[in-house]
């Protein structure tokens, strides 16, 4: 089945119910490799019934801001220039392909999967879709097509990486984190009934674990960023 957007064909090859997402045929310029990725997070997973896109509340705010937030954090981008950024009437668009929050995606070495071979900001909409700060579905690296570990790392969630190495080129399946088994670890994601399965969410230090007491523990931060002193 073939469908149109922004111009180019893209088509639904994922067997999960309500995915949309795509096997890419790049647009002119697109050279390297154009990769879809869809993913959740968890803590932007629906309250309650039986919604199957994620929350926007960052958006609806007005909190997500126009230059991705990571390398302002310490992050350092491999391949790609710091200060991305987005233009405004992205972020007004509303529905399933409203902006949840800014993401970072890595291509990582096939056989050392612990060394970054490229990576650069996105942004995940509510249906999960990653997209690039052009508008585009996919993500458009300038490394030269072959296998690769996809690795995506969130702000406050534990980041995800794939099982195996996936291949990678101009025209590419792509990578849904919200299918079991996709991701590599023991119980790297969380089942949600809606989403599939979701990051870890909670890990509000960013330094990849999520502990309640004790010393580096998610909680603290959070009671004084709202102000209070006792868990209540």
């Amino acid at each position: 089945v073939v469908f149109t957007d922004a111009g180019s064909d893209v088509f639904a090859y994922w067997n999960v119910p309500g995915a949309w997402p795509r096997f890419v045929i790049p647009v002119v310029g697109d050279c390297g490799i154009n990769l879809p990725v869809r993913l959740a997070l968890g803590g932007a997973a629906p309250f309650s019934g039986t919604a199957t896109l994620m929350r926007d509340d960052l958006r609806a705010a007005g909190l997500i801001p126009l230059t991705e937030p990571y390398s302002a954090q310490g992050y350092a981008y491999v391949g790609s220039s710091p200060g991305a950024s987005v233009a405004p009437a992205l972020l007004a668009v509303t529905g399933a392909n409203a902006v949840v929050d800014w993401v970072v995606v890595e291509l990582r070495n096939a056989t050392a999967p612990s060394v970054v071979v490229e990576s650069r900001a996105a942004l995940i909409q509510r249906d999960g879709e990653l997209m690039d700060v052009n508008g585009e579905a996919w993500l458009n690296f300038a490394s030269p097509p072959g296998n690769y570990h996809v690795a995506v790392r969130h702000r406050n969630h534990l980041a995800v990486r794939t099982a195996t190495a996936v291949a990678c080129g101009p025209s590419t399946f792509g990578v849904d984190f919200t299918r079991a088994g996709v991701a590599y670890g023991t119980l790297p994601t969380k089942d949600n009934t809606y989403l599939g399965q979701t990051l870890w969410s909670g890990d509000a230090t960013s330094n990849g674990d999520l502990k309640y007491t004790g010393s580096g523990n998610d909680r603290d931060p959070i009671i004084l960023a709202v102000g209070g002193t006792t868990p209540n």
